[in-house]
């Protein structure tokens, strides 16, 4: 594959470049794009930060700026199970969560994922 020059595919973010902000991870936080996808289920990303994507924090928190629009893919106010999957009471449960303890969706799911 061609990746950018510093992404090296260890999943740590490349060096530093320009003034982009940085979640706390290190890698770009770029409110208004879309939410880098393999970053939201692994919280990792190979292209770091030359990736052109956001990467908004995984733990329910969002580290944009007062008035920025947070990313609609993140859990937002939504609690957080010991695995890291959202808990959204009221919705129906994930399937695949409920028979696997896994979620390819993760902060983006929109069920629940009870403990």
């Amino acid at each position: 594959f061609d990746h950018p020059a510093g992404a090296g595919g260890s999943g740590a973010p490349a060096a530093a470049a320009g003034d982009a902000q940085l979640n706390s991870s290190g890698y770009p936080l770029r409110p208004g794009s879309t939410p880098c996808a393999f970053y939201m289920k692994t919280g990792q990303c190979k292209f770091g930060l030359t990736c052109k994507n956001d990467h908004p924090e995984l733990n329910g928190k969002t580290t944009h700026q007062k008035g920025a629009p947070a990313a609609a893919a993140t859990a937002g106010d939504a609690q957080l199970n010991s695995s890291g999957y959202p808990l959204r009471p009221g919705s129906a449960p994930c399937a695949f969560y409920m028979k696997t303890g896994q979620c390819k969706f993760g902060l983006t799911c929109k069920n629940d994922h009870p403990e």
